[in-house]
């Protein structure tokens, strides 16, 4: 939809995908993910969405599909903006534990570019690209996103600072933010507003897991 004058809203999930094995490169979800991933279609049963994108990573699409066929959305649309900022696998001589160093160091240091991936601070700025071309084209819309955690974080902490995300997820530089979990921007008269962020209240605590982004 074309945006017309005076209509300036658009709201935004962006979901973390769901759990999945300890596997480098690019794995599909665990039945845990797909478990997560059935139980967040269904929070969005009655919130009108209307489009849904991911990432091009298995975990990613098979969360989407997931989430379309509960809706009855025909089509997922993927963009390569929605990456992670890192992903393991990529260097097939790197341990999960020097991924883990590479990851943290990226996080500290936001301008650090490694050898495979992006730095947070170009993550974040990919990401917000993305949204900025569809908040600024269309209006009255309610979009779901499946990307990955780390550039989702990566998008906040470009948009708002460190101490202000910290009140909605104190412990979201350390620990991630959680498999399956919601986090709601809303473009409102050319600002976005956080209205939450990593969000895992429509899971059971069974099913509320945290880990590095990825």
């Amino acid at each position: 939809m074309i945006k017309s004058v005076g209509q300036v809203m658009n709201k935004f999930y962006l979901i973390r995908h769901g759990n999945i094995p300890h596997i480098a490169g690019n794995p599909g979800l665990s039945d845990i993910g797909i478990q997560q991933a059935k139980l967040t279609a269904l929070h969005f049963r009655d919130k009108g969405i209307t489009e849904i994108y991911c990432s091009p990573f298995k975990r990613t699409q098979e969360t989407a599909r997931i989430i379309t066929k509960e809706l009855n959305i025909e089509d997922i649309k993927t963009d390569d903006r929605l990456k992670e900022r890192l992903n393991w696998g990529d260097d097939p001589s790197q341990s999960f534990d020097d991924f883990i160093k590479e990851w943290r160091k990226t996080t500290i240091d936001r301008s650090y570019s490694p050898p495979k991936g992006n730095s947070s601070k170009n993550a974040g700025k990919r990401l917000k690209e993305f949204v900025d071309e569809l908040a600024t084209h269309i209006d009255n819309q309610n979009i779901i996103v499946v990307a990955h955690g780390g550039v989702i974080t990566d998008l906040l902490r470009n948009m708002f600072n460190d101490e202000y995300l910290k009140t909605f997820s104190p412990g979201f530089l350390n620990m991630g933010i959680g498999e399956c979990s919601i986090t709601q921007l809303e473009y409102l008269n050319g600002t976005y507003l956080l209205k939450e962020f990593d969000s895992v209240d429509h899971l059971p605590k069974l099913l509320r897991l945290w880990g590095s982004g990825w």
